[in-house]
This record gives structure tokens, C-alpha cells and sequence, in this order.
């Protein structure tokens, strides 16, 4: 009976089946779930944008391109800050006189939009159809200022006034003067394409040897990013004249 007892004792004592967990081994479904913690989710890479360049398109670096860089910085057609210069014919309405040979320069510089000062000068010289009698130089400069107003990119009106100088020296006194005058000249330009600029104005002045009223027009063809090909006609009351050259511009 003593025996019996302690049997009972010791069965009682006796885990039951199922009530330790177990470690290190797959629960393939059966038993109970094991207490290690669950892995980390894999970390992925930040999410990538795509870049901006100068004209704010996806994809595109952050600084323009040679083609975009070189059309930014070539100056306006219309710029007006130019060097001029070329060969001048002037044919003066007397005819007593002939017509002369020489050079003609230009420069204007913008100060600041929309005001530019502008400087002319020219010289040509005659040699009177061999004779020597009537034989003579002309001389003419002009200073002035201006303001232009773009209607358009492409289309600009504009007003300039300032003081101009004219010299005529001749073999025979008659001909010759020297006369200091005021000026004012609206005019236009216009770009009907990139490589061509169109111009037209009219100029009044105070003198009284040379011309009172002057119908001018030009055309200019640009060779280069800085560098055009130019033709220009005046027509004046005293002279007529004609110039063709080259313009930098920056």
C-alpha cells in the first residue's frame, strides 16, 4: 500500500506534455509558437527624384548645355551697344561738285535700359573729276542720346537727340562751310528674323549748309553670333549718301 502511494506521488509530479516551449527549432505547425522576435523588414534605398537643369526640365543637369549657353549669350540683334565702321560714299545735290570716297564708324553704348548714347563720324574726300578746282573734303560728326521702347522683342521704336558738325573744305571758297547744328531723330527696328534687322527713321536738324531733313535706311545681316554685315542709304535735302560695313555688337 506504502508503494502505491508513492507511485501516485511521482506521476502527479510529472509535467504535462506541451507546457515547456521550445528554442531554436521550427514549430512547423505543431506545438506551441516560438517567443523569438520576428526579423527586421529589409530596409530599402530613399526614393530618387529626378534633377532640374537651367530650363527647369525633369532629367536634365543643373547647368545649360553648349547650344543652350551660346544663344543665351549672344547679344540681341537689336543690341545697343555697337561698334560700326565701314566705307561712305556722298554725293551732294550741287552738281557742280562730285562725289566723295571715305570711311564712316558708329559707336553706342546703353548706359542703362532704356537710355544709350550714340557717337558718328565721318570723313570722304573728292577729287573733283580730275580737276583739281573742285576738289574737296567733307567732314561730319553727331553726339547724342536716346531712349527706346520695345513694342515687341522684335520691334523697337525710338527717339534720339543731340548735336551734329559738318565741314565741307573745298578749292573754291563758295562751296566750302562749317556749321555746328542740333538734331532729333525718331526711328524704328525690326527683326523680322533672328539674322536680320530692318531700320527706318527721319532726321530734322537746325542747319542751314547741310541737310535740314534727312530720310535714312538700313539693313543688317548677322555672319556671326556678335558680328553683322550692314548697308545704309541717307537721303538729304544736300546730300545723299551710302555706307556699307560691319557692326560688332555686344
Amino acid at each position: 500500500m506504502q508503494r502505491l502511494i508513492l507511485l501516485l506521488l511521482a506521476f502527479h509530479s510529472v509535467p504535462a506534455l506541451g507546457q515547456y516551449q521550445y528554442y531554436g527549432a521550427p514549430n512547423d505547425g505543431m506545438g506551441a509558437m516560438s517567443s523569438m522576435p520576428p526579423a527586421p523588414p529589409p530596409v530599402s534605398a530613399p526614393p530618387t527624384y529626378p534633377g532640374y537643369g537651367s530650363d527647369m526640365s525633369y532629367g536634365s543637369p543643373g547647368y545649360p548645355s553648349d547650344s543652350n549657353f551660346n544663344a543665351s549669350s549672344a547679344p540681341n540683334i537689336l543690341s545697343y551697344g555697337f561698334l560700326e565702321g565701314g566705307y561712305q560714299y556722298q554725293q551732294p545735290k550741287d552738281s557742280s561738285l562730285e562725289g566723295s570716297h571715305g570711311v564712316a564708324l558708329a559707336l553706342s553704348v546703353q548706359l542703362f535700359k532704356p537710355l544709350f548714347i550714340r557717337a558718328d563720324f565721318g570723313w570722304s574726300l573728292s577729287n573733283g573729276g580730275g580737276r583739281s578746282s573742285r576738289e574737296y573734303d567733307f567732314t561730319s560728326a553727331s553726339l547724342g542720346a536716346g531712349l527706346y521702347l520695345p513694342i515687341v522683342d522684335k520691334f523697337h521704336l525710338l527717339a534720339e537727340v543731340g548735336g551734329m558738325y559738318g565741314k565741307l573744305d573745298a578749292n573754291i571758297n563758295r562751296f566750302s562751310f562749317t556749321e555746328g547744328a542740333i538734331y532729333a531723330r525718331p526711328a524704328l527696328r525690326f527683326a523680322p528674323v533672328d539674322f536680320l534687322e530692318l531700320q527706318a527713321g527721319f532726321t530734322v536738324t537746325s542747319s542751314d549748309s547741310f541737310d535740314t531733313m534727312i530720310f535714312d535706311v538700313a539693313a543688317y545681316f548677322r555672319v556671326l553670333s556678335q558680328l553683322d554685315l550692314g548697308i545704309n542709304v541717307d537721303l538729304g535735302d544736300e546730300f545723299t549718301g551710302f555706307t556699307g560695313g560691319i557692326r560688332f555688337r555686344w
